[in-house]
């Protein structure tokens, strides 16, 4: 992929630079259990990429009675407990990421995973590998609203008209084409924006 058209780039986390969308949906379907409800991967797949104030509202309606932050908490505990001993890089993102790096592009990682996993990704990667991230807690409106990307490109004083944004979910990439970026989608929906190949 030619970086030469962009002043940055932006990466999102989950399912993106890391495997961890299965883990996400172990840990949702585990917490269902807890609560006498079935919850199967095909239906965890409606989730990915959901900000997490999302999924936790969603669990409620669907039974789950526990307050949103003690959901999010469980969740996310789930996942960190997860890649405590072997994060799962996407080799090819983390290729591009050294890309970007080597030809002096600003940085960003948007998540909408809490800050201690996004910390925890952060450590297994080259130090100094991002310039900024946002996690869950840094935005007010999550993905797929506008407001992470808008967040990110102010951050690197850059105009997000000149960012390319990798994502691998509906919510991340609707996130990222209202904040007016240039998308390249990876994973299942890889080559559904503008045409744009997978990453090899």
């Amino acid at each position: 992929m030619d970086l030469s058209a962009f002043d940055a780039v932006l990466f999102d986390m989950d399912g993106t630079l890391v495997d961890t969308e299965p883990l996400w949906h172990q840990a949702e379907i585990a917490l269902f259990a807890e609560h006498d409800l079935s919850w199967s991967v095909e239906e965890a797949l409606t989730l990915t990429g959901w900000n997490m104030p999302a999924v936790a509202q969603f669990m409620q309606q669907r039974g789950v009675d526990l307050p949103a932050d003690q959901i999010i908490a469980r969740l996310s505990g789930f996942v960190q407990d997860g890649i405590a001993t072997d994060i799962p890089l996407h080799v090819a993102i983390v290729d591009l990421l050294a890309r970007a790096r080597a030809a002096g592009l600003p940085t960003a990682m948007v998540t909408m995973s809490p800050r201690a996993l996004a910390d925890a990704v952060l450590a297994a990667l080259p130090a100094g590998s991002f310039d900024v991230t946002l996690a869950a807690e840094d935005v007010e409106r999550g993905k797929p609203d506008p407001d992470p990307y808008l967040q990110a490109a102010a951050a690197l004083g850059v105009d997000p008209a000149r960012c390319l944004a990798i994502e691998d979910s509906r919510p991340g990439i609707a996130s990222a084409i209202a904040a007016g970026c240039v998308v390249r989608s990876v994973g299942p929906l890889a080559g559904t924006i503008d045409g744009a190949p997978a990453l090899h």
